[in-house]
């Protein structure tokens, strides 16, 4: 019998000192009896600067012996949206703007636990409603540090599936690879038919609020990359929030899962402000 693991794409690095504290939900099913593609595996492209200017480091200190790594995306002058997941049990996290060198960022910044605003109704143990609002200090866009566009109210209903959309992070680039990348890294990624994406996890897990993508050209996300848009190349709105993946690797051909953001506007509008 084959059994699949799901696990958040959140990363975590553990010091030498101390164990390894768990990031995040594991799910053990049962696979589908339809096989799942299996994809002939290369890495992203190493992104330019200038390329992602909506594009956040996170970066969160758990205790004295771990710390952590996601990304996250402007939506305005004082505003990120991440991953619930990221930020849970978080007293603080620090922002890096600017950059595709995580190491070098042109700003950041270091925000409290007041000023973060998990989904009311985020649940740790499936990651439903994963999606997260971190209020900010005001920050001066320029060629390196711009927000990213939202979809209007009105898209909502709006079915995103066989269109092209874009990712980057600071994750993994491959399962032997070390845990993170200092170079933000990216690809392109088919939307998958929701339907067909909950074949491949637990009855329930994947929702009508989750957006799909198929790990097209043998490229996935991985770990490191949670909390991190996808958004669509013909109109570069953001439509998902990077949430979970499959925990036998990034290389297994399963598609990842967004929280899908047009299900969620009412509600960045109503802590945000920011709408279209």
């Amino acid at each position: 019998m084959k059994v699949l693991i799901v696990l958040s794409l959140a990363i975590v690095f553990v010091s030498a000192f101390g164990k390894k504290k768990p990031a995040s939900p594991i799910y053990i099913r049962d696979l589908p009896k339809k096989t799942p593609r299996k994809f002939s595996i290369t890495n992203g492209y190493r992104a330019y600067d200038g390329q992602f200017p909506y594009q956040v480091g996170l970066y969160m200190k758990f205790d004295f012996l771990c710390e952590g790594l996601c990304s996250g995306s402007i939506i305005s002058n004082q505003w990120v949206l991440t991953a619930a997941h990221c930020v849970y049990n978080r007293n603080s996290v620090y922002i890096i703007y600017g950059t595709v060198d995580f190491l070098n960022p042109r700003l950041s910044i270091h925000v409290d636990s007041n000023n973060i605003w998990q989904h009311e109704d985020f649940n740790y143990s499936n990651l439903a409603n994963d999606i997260c609002l971190i209020n900010t200090p005001f920050i001066a866009f320029n060629d390196y540090i711009k927000k990213i566009m939202l979809p209007p109210l009105n898209t909502r209903q709006f079915q995103f599936d066989g269109e092209n959309a874009i990712v980057a992070g600071w994750g993994q680039t491959s399962d032997s690879s070390p845990p993170a990348c200092n170079i933000l890294q990216y690809a392109n990624f088919i939307i998958m038919n929701v339907y067909t994406c909950q074949l491949y996890y637990d009855p329930g897990i994947v929702q009508s609020d989750s957006i799909c993508v198929a790990t097209s050209n043998g490229r996935s996300p991985c770990k490191g990359d949670s909390g991190g848009p996808l958004v669509l190349n013909r109109n570069k709105q953001q439509i998902g929030v990077m949430s979970y993946g499959s925990l036998h690797g990034c290389e297994n051909g399963f598609p990842v899962v967004f929280t899908k953001v047009t299900s969620y506007l009412e509600w960045i509008k109503d802590i945000s402000g920011v709408y279209y």
